[in-house]
């Protein structure tokens, strides 16, 4: 009896030591499993290559250039060979002859004897509203450290304000001067194009705050200058002093080069989506027509690319 428990007990001490061992050797390739070093290793090289990357955003145009759509014609486009030129607001209501001038058209509508125009009557702080803006953008990492960008963008502003107009004699203020508002806008078409080094401090290994700098080309093309009396429209960009034989004006694209900077935050998903949030500020020529100088334009800038 003696024996036969003596020979139970060492069995099962067998038994327990080889199943810690296997446990433990369960337990150790489990961690090489999940917990292999070699999984977490990572080189710069390995942030080399090419992204591409759609732009969504805000364009804020320098009111600088908005004041030459104020109505007292602030470009020439006398160099235009269909004749087309730019005509102040009198000049182009006064445009043709008789009953047949918008002056005359605009009497007969609002009944009124005579139209003043006082010498205060343009605005003086035309502003460009926010626009938006979209294009595309090419990435090429160098390491996680740097790389190289190029990019292309599009937008179309307006610039907007008020003239003034006075009336004489009209059925509202018969005995006196009846004065309104207007509206005066401007509109163009812009594009640029940016070129230039990426440069990143690192937050985290996939996020990174990033300066853009290099140079870049603005393209501008001036669509058109209207004012608008009660439900009517006049542009202020024509040909021909017959106002039944208009010719219309067909707009050109000028160039013109300058720098850009630009900050922000890079973050990439899983490795391969990419998206860029920033701000960026550009030192440009703009030319419209005959207008050419140095503005500042302004974008609120989305990234979204793989």
């Amino acid at each position: 009896m003696n024996r036969l428990l003596l020979v139970f007990i060492c069995l099962a001490f067998a038994g327990t030591s080889f199943a810690q061992q296997r446990l433990d050797g369960f337990q150790n390739n489990l961690k090489l499993t999940f917990e292999d070093p070699e999984e977490d290793e990572w080189e710069e090289d390995d942030e080399r290559g090419w992204s591409f990357a759609l732009n969504l955003g805000m364009y804020m145009g320098s009111k600088k250039s908005a004041n030459i759509y104020n109505g007292l014609c602030g470009f020439d486009i006398s160099d235009d060979p269909n004749g087309v030129r730019c005509y102040m607001i009198q000049e182009r209501l006064q445009l043709g002859a008789g009953a047949n001038t918008p002056e005359a058209q605009i009497k007969n509508d609002l009944g009124v004897t005579d139209i003043i125009y006082p010498n205060d009557m343009n605005p003086f702080n035309m502003r460009y509203q926010p626009s938006f803006m979209f294009g595309v953008n090419m990435l090429y990492d160098f390491n996680y450290a740097s790389g190289f960008i190029m990019e292309a963008n599009f937008m179309q502003l307006k610039a907007t304000d008020v003239f003034t107009l006075q009336f004489l004699g009209g059925p509202l203020v018969p005995n006196g001067d009846d004065i309104r508002l207007y509206s005066i806008t401007g509109k163009e078409q812009r594009f640029n194009v940016n070129v230039g080094y990426r440069g990143r401090m690192e937050i985290n290994r996939d996020t990174k705050w990033y300066l853009d700098l290099g140079p870049s080309l603005l393209g501008a093309r001036l669509e058109s200058n209207s004012i608008r009396i009660e439900d009517r429209e006049y542009q202020l960009i024509l040909g021909g002093d017959n106002p039944q034989q208009i010719i219309q004006y067909r707009p050109r694209t000028d160039v013109g080069l300058g720098g850009f900077v630009g900050v922000g935050v890079e973050t990439w998903f899983d490795d391969r989506l990419r998206m860029d949030i920033g701000i960026q500020a550009a030192r440009e020529k703009l030319k419209l027509q005959s207008y050419e100088d140095q503005v500042w334009n302004w974008e609120i800038v989305a990234r979204f690319g793989i």
